[in-house]
């Protein structure tokens, strides 16, 4: 009955400076308007929330033993609900993130909001969400125009954090694919709010689903009430914002008020209790000089992935250099529009590049670099004859499909094709062409981070042997000596020194997104997206191998002669307690060899195993947003 009196609600609509604000007269909500949150008035009262206290009329679904679903006996949108805790437990939503997080997600034509103890809500003994009809609120009915003025803060891709300075009050909006990513968004911007009262910071939460997106709006706050809200004269105005009006539609439950109230004063009251231009900057630089710290250790990939600093673009994306061929003669063929070099020259189709006098010569044009820059990112382009498996006993030639952009370079003899490639998409590829796509997700996802942490180190190790001047041979050559009585070693710092890794087994093989097929493979990605393994706030040189036999190689018998603290023998098994034997030992390596035991594969998921070494990951950005893990790892 009372969701069918909102047909009868008026409301008025205000504008003033650019700004729209709707004025609701709803004399319901008077008794949430004057609700008494002191201790001690709230002591005195039974909580309404509680399902033990609320009239047999206001029935509820149980969601996952977790929340009561209960219809608002005083509803100011079209479907008003109320989410409450089953536990009598304090208005704190620290713990609750994720479920908000996944509510929204799962509820793409609603609303949901967040009071905080001390920002308007009457039940601050308890805790509660509220959600109700999407496109009811100014702040979000003008999202589209709202959101181009938004300045990025930490972004990654069409994910991030923003500060939004020209809405009435200025606000935190998180933009997430994914409820994991949002979560964790939001459990960062909460390390750095001011918290008042021993609890929590002081805001409202206004969240809604938005193009497949998560959009979540942090409005935080200074005051629970307007100094009207108080007064004894003729100003006295009996409002009490919350999430709603904060979001522009204002509650008047008094006639005179609704009648009297202008759009500057609506606005007045509203800035009044939010927070200044000044303040909201001091949280922006907070945010930025947290996400600073976090990934302080790495030096040149990071800031461009993650950190707009001071409300700037960086303009450069994290991108892997990776050769893939090389010839007197390259033949591809581009599936979609690139530019040439920079310039506007638009082609398609079938290519191809020959050596000419230490020169490129391409349709007829000499060139000393060329470089072919995908439009859009449906843009492929094809390489013919990749040779995989080099000097294995499975070498083969492949025709193959990259994304990202194709440059040719001269390398002495020979020409060189060259991808550079998002470092998220190159492993998309690698992990389906080191492994294999249709392998299990936790088996994906721990190849993923592997991956990735041995690739950032080797970018690494690469800039920083550029950097120095290098006056004798490198050690670990990247072929095979022709003297059968040398011992080979792969150190790889010095093996490129005109891309980052090669496309094959001597780094890491990535034949194109031919083998990424399968959803694993992209979750996989999207799931750990920006992770990596570090030691002493370093990241590690994750080696990896598909057989360790049993028991993993020690880095100074394999690779190259100097110890690393976390590549040391382990063994396989489960549980990996038992010595591992002497397998000098015939006995012991006999008797090894014909041994079946279980596995860490089969026992436990590999990932899952991993993250047990590793804190809780605080961040996630997609998909993503990401933030290193770091821990001390075997």
């Amino acid at each position: 009955e009372r969701i069918k009196d909102l047909d009868r609600i008026q409301v008025r609509r205000l504008f003033s400076d650019h700004q729209e604000i709707d004025i609701q007269f709803n004399p319901a909500r008077i008794s949430s308007t004057t609700a008494a949150i002191d201790k001690n008035s709230l002591s005195q009262r039974p909580c309404f929330l509680c399902s033990a206290n609320q009239p047999v009329q206001q029935q509820h679904i149980d969601l996952c033993h977790k929340y009561f679903l209960a219809v608002n006996p005083y509803p100011i949108l079209r479907y008003h609900f109320t989410i409450s805790a089953q536990n009598h437990t304090p208005q704190a939503i620290r713990d609750h993130i994720d479920d908000l997080c996944q509510m929204v997600w799962q509820l793409p034509s609603m609303t949901l909001f967040y009071n905080g103890a001390h920002c308007g809500a009457s039940a601050p003994d308890h805790m509660h969400f509220q959600m109700g009809e999407k496109g009811q609120i100014p702040l979000q009915y003008n999202w589209y125009l709202i959101s181009k003025s938004l300045s990025p803060l930490i972004t990654l891709g069409d994910e991030g954090i923003y500060l939004s300075e020209d809405y009435i009050v200025p606000f935190i909006a998180i933009k997430a694919s994914s409820p994991e990513t949002a979560g964790h968004m939001l459990e960062h911007l909460f390390e750095v709010l001011p918290c008042s009262y021993n609890t929590e910071p002081n805001i409202n939460i206004l969240s809604w689903k938005e193009d497949n997106h998560i959009v979540i709006c942090v409005i935080p706050r200074k005051k629970h009430r307007p100094n009207c809200y108080n007064a004894t004269d003729n100003s006295r105005c009996l409002i009490s914002p919350g999430c709603l009006d904060m979001g522009g539609l204002v509650i008047t439950p008094l006639s005179s008020d609704f009648h009297r109230l202008s759009a500057h004063d609506a606005i007045s009251i509203l800035q009044e209790v939010g927070i200044s231009r000044d303040e909201a900057a001091d949280i922006s630089n907070r945010l930025i000089s947290h996400f600073r710290e976090l990934l302080g250790h790495i030096h040149t990939i990071t800031k461009s992935i993650f950190i707009h600093m001071d409300h700037s673009f960086w303009k450069d994306h994290p991108y892997v250099s990776v050769g893939i061929i090389t010839g007197e003669e390259i033949r591809f063929r581009l599936l979609g529009e690139f530019i040439v070099n920079n310039q506007s020259i638009d082609v398609t189709g079938t290519q191809s590049v020959i050596l000419q006098n230490n020169s490129i010569v391409w349709n007829g044009a000499v060139y000393s670099s060329l470089t072919f820059i995908p439009k859009n990112k449906n843009s492929l382009f094809c390489l013919t004859d990749v040779i995989i498996g080099i000097d294995y006993h499975w070498q083969r030639k492949e025709e193959q499909i990259f994304p990202g952009v194709l440059r040719f370079i001269v390398d002495g003899d020979k020409l060189t094709a060259i991808n550079d490639v998002h470092i998220e998409e190159y492993l998309t590829s690698v992990i389906s062409s080191e492994m294999n796509a249709s392998a299990s997700l936790e088996f994906l996802k721990a190849s993923a981070v592997i991956s990735r942490s041995w690739l950032l180190r080797q970018m690494e190790n690469r800039k920083a042997a550029l950097s120095s001047v290098v006056s004798t041979p490198p050690t670990g050559p990247c072929c095979p000596s022709t003297n059968t009585d040398e011992v080979i070693t792969w150190s790889d710092r010095h093996d490129h020194t005109l891309f980052d890794v090669c496309a094959d087994d001597h780094c890491q093989r990535y034949q194109g997104i031919q083998k990424a097929t399968g959803e694993s493979v992209k979750q996989a990605i999207h799931e750990t997206w920006g992770t990596v393994l570090c030691y002493q706030e370093e990241i590690c040189d994750a080696r990896f191998s598909k057989s360790c036999g049993g028991i993993s190689e020690t880095y100074e018998t394999c690779w190259d002669d100097h110890h690393v603290d976390y590549l040391t023998a382990v063994p396989d098994t489960m549980p990996d307690t038992s010595p591992i034997p002497d397998l000098t030992q015939e006995k012991e390596a006999h008797r090894w060899i014909t041994s079946s035991p279980d596995s860490l594969q089969t026992k436990k998921s590999c990932h899952k195993y991993l993250m047990t070494m590793i804190r809780k990951p605080q961040i996630s950005i997609d998909g993503p947003a990401p933030i290193l893990k770091k821990n001390s790892v075997r």
